[in-house]
Order: structure tokens, then sequence, then C-alpha cells
């Protein structure tokens, strides 16, 4: 309750629904991508490195599969939401690259001292 509170009351980043629907389908796109191609080596680590049965790494398993054909259907949902709103390339740009300039995956999935902790290892 108290996270869907913020939500609607915390100022957005964005001044339109349009920019804020295609930084929401950008950060979604890009998990998928990302998860794509990490989940099967996120699974391997865990088996190896900690003795973790493949019934414990069925999630990371199923998504290095399903989530190639999610990162391909976002992308071709971007490219669509892009054309239907008319974006021109350069505000594009501006929202995903405003959208992804922190490490989304960790402030969203971990919280914000992480988010922290994440931009201090990186500089």
């Amino acid at each position: 309750a108290a996270d869907l509170r913020r939500i609607v009351v915390d100022p957005i980043l964005y001044g339109t629904l349009r920019e804020l629907g295609l930084a929401a389908l950008a950060e979604i796109t890009a998990f998928e991508y990302m998860l794509a191609r990490v989940a099967g080596r996120i699974a391997r680590a865990l088996a190896r490195h900690r003795g973790l049965a493949p019934a414990a790494l069925e999630w990371f398993t199923h998504h290095s599969e399903v989530d190639i054909r999610h990162a391909e259907e976002g992308l071709a949902n971007l490219e669509a939401y892009l054309r239907y709103y008319e974006f021109p390339e350069a505000e594009a740009l501006t929202i995903v690259e405003m959208t992804l300039r922190e490490n989304v995956f960790v402030k969203r999935y971990f919280g914000a001292l992480a988010a922290q902790g994440a931009r201090e290892i990186t500089g």
C-alpha cells in the first residue's frame, strides 16, 4: 500500500504520459534483454559455486530461454510506440538515456541503498 501511494503522489521525471510510457517500455525491454543474456550464466554459476539443484534454478533457466523472445518483442514494441507517438530521434534518445542513466535493475529490485552502493563501486 505504501509503494502504491508513493507511486501516485511522488512527482514524476517525465512531463507527459507519452514520455512516461516510453520510459516504462524502455526499462522493461532493457530488463528482458539483460535477463535473456545473463540468466543462464547466473544459473550455471549458482549450480557450480553454490551447489544448487536444477529445480532451485528453474526460474533462471526458464528466463534464459523465454526472455530472448520477450526482448525481441519489446524492441518491436518500442519501435511501434516511437512511430505511433511520432517521437523525434533526439527526444526518444534523451528519454531512454534518462531512464537508464542509473542501474535501474539494482535500484528497482534491490532498493535505493543498493543502487547507491553500485554507484560507489562503479564510480
